[in-house]
């Protein structure tokens, strides 16, 4: 019996020993030089892919995303293909158990990973199946990956989901948003929508008779391939959206600009996408009076632009106080200067792992703090008063320091008169000295890897520590710790302990060396009586 494919447009699910992959049927039908059916698939993951759509010099489709190789052909007969099942069809596999126990009759479950091997009793698990099968309490759900292909329909879903507030729809099949709308129009609490990792494309026949879901304020799209048109359909659906996420969808340039429905936007995420033009950006995002949140992280943007006067009296950027720029390519300061004209309000800043902030770059942090009057948070790790002051002052040192015409200074640092109106200028007969605001003030501490914790807070003072850092008396035990997670090439997520080691690593009683663990992250480093020479302890907890 010949097994017949759906038609182009229709997602389909693969599971092979390789794993589950999805992807979008381009065409069905013969292809020169084979014989029966075959279906063109445009892959989700390109790495699947062996070519364009097109196979010895015939074009049978396209693929979605340009100049890709995500398409291949497969047989309507291979094993492990399914096309999916209706919304409410997921949703009962999923949180519906249909087993029935007989009445006063005590089930049993296998206990963790046995095989079967040791049974247990579990007197109540058919009550706690019960509740969970009354989908009019769900509040959660999670539908990611398992396969829901349509919404079934208008009426469907409706009054069974009502109090619904979070809706996972991540990795589906559903090809339209025609299907989308249908699904939320029929759950009347719903506040949060995810939608990553699907393919969706509006359908020329798509009505405007759908009615917004104003009550829908976060919405994740992360590697859907949205368009700009799509875009502007989004606002129009969910007028009052609070958060949008757009990650990983190669975009480059943004057409939202004069969009009413994001007007009430406070967080945009454009995490690993293709911009390169900071201006661009935010001459687009000039509408939006209510953003305070702008992530872009993992993007081409190699500088920041200062505003031109147009610029600025057209914008509205007040409200930004949060900003990623993680992973670019920023390299100059004037960029730094430039951030803090464009944003004036910025409090919270990540810019790690771009040329300025690399390790050969010295003394960058107190060089931002300095150039941004208004930062509170950076990388991470709160500034303090006193690291504020301490920035501030070696700042004007570095001023002084660079030669310099001093009628330009306030051209090449915006912040110069702020800093002597708020310290006094420096003394630049004394150039030398003047180092000692900052510079002076710095000391090297040693680092070493313990392997074990100190008992009753002593311990041995290594000879050959694995690396020494230049540090102030202000910085904080979790700016420290982010720094030796990063020179000592530890994984970003391992949990690092601190130990003060204080004993000069030359005495010769390296043996009874007193080691207090750093557990206050708030205090700095004077605290805990280091000082030159001194050393740093680490251990990974596994």
């Amino acid at each position: 019996m010949a097994c017949l494919a759906p038609a182009p447009g229709t997602r389909l699910m693969l599971e092979t020993s390789a794993g589950r992959f999805t992807g979008t049927i381009g065409y069905v039908g013969p292809i020169e030089g084979s014989n029966g059916v075959w279906i063109g698939v445009d892959w989700d993951d390109p790495k699947r892919g062996k070519h364009d759509g097109t196979h010895n010099d015939i074009r049978y489709f396209s693929c979605r995303l340009r100049n890709s190789q995500s398409a291949s052909f497969i047989r309507p007969s291979i094993s492990g293909l399914s096309y999916g099942k209706p919304f409410l069809e997921a949703l009962n596999e999923k949180y519906i158990d249909h087993t029935l126990v007989e009445e006063g009759k005590v089930e049993q479950v296998v206990l963790g990973s046995s095989q079967g091997a040791i049974l247990v009793e579990a007197p109540k698990l058919s009550q706690v199946r019960q509740r969970l099968s009354n989908l009019g309490k769900l509040r959660f759900v999670s539908l990611d990956g398992e396969g829901v292909c349509s919404s079934g329909g208008i009426g469907s879903i409706r009054g069974r989901l009502d109090n619904v507030i979070h809706l996972d729809l991540s990795c589906s099949l559903i090809p339209t948003w025609e299907e989308i709308l249908i699904i939320t129009s029929q759950l009347p609490k719903l506040q949060t929508l995810l939608l990553n990792h699907n393919r969706l494309i509006i359908k020329d026949s798509l009505s405007h008779e759908f009615s917004p879901c104003p009550q829908l304020q976060e919405l994740h799209l992360n590697d859907t391939l949205i368009t700009q048109v799509e875009l502007s359909y989004v606002q129009s659906w969910f007028p009052n959206l609070r958060g949008l996420q757009l990650g990983k969808n190669f975009i480059q340039t943004l057409n939202i600009a004069g969009s009413s429905g994001y007007r009430l936007l406070e967080e945009l995420n454009l995490d690993s996408n293709v911009i390169n033009d900071w201006t661009m950006l935010m001459l687009v995002l000039r509408n939006l009076p209510a953003l305070r949140c702008l992530l872009v992280p993992r993007n081409e943007i190699n500088a920041v632009n200062y505003p031109g006067s147009n610029d600025i009296s057209s914008t509205n950027f007040t409200n930004v106080k949060q900003l990623s720029l993680s992973e670019n390519q920023i390299s100059d300061w004037h960029s730094i200067d430039a951030l803090a004209v464009w944003l004036r309000n910025l409090e919270d800043l990540s810019i790690q792992d771009n040329p300025i902030t690399s390790p050969a770059v010295k003394h960058y942090r107190p060089l931002i703090i300095a150039r941004i009057p208004s930062l509170v948070v950076l990388n991470g790790s709160l500034i303090s008063q006193n690291e504020r002051k301490d920035s501030e002052l070696f700042y004007l040192a570095d001023i002084v320091r660079t030669p310099d015409d001093p009628a330009m200074r306030t051209q090449n640092h915006p912040q110069w008169r702020h800093l002597i109106e708020k310290y006094g200028a420096p003394d630049e007969t004394r150039r030398a000295a003047v180092t000692d605001t900052l510079a002076g003030r710095t000391f090297e501490l040693f680092v070493q890897k313990l392997g074990r914790v100190p008992i009753r807070e002593r311990g041995e003072v290594s000879k050959t520590p694995l690396f020494s850092v230049k540090v102030l008396p202000s910085m904080t035990p979790k700016m420290l710790r982010l720094k030796i997670v990063k020179l000592g090439k530890i994984k970003k997520n391992s949990t690092v302990r601190l130990w003060a080691i204080l004993q000069d690593r030359d005495s010769t009683a390296s043996s009874d060396a007193v080691m207090r663990e750093m557990d206050d992250p708030s205090k700095p480093l004077e605290y805990w009586g280091l000082d030159s020479g001194c050393g740093i302890g680490f251990l990974i907890d596994r």
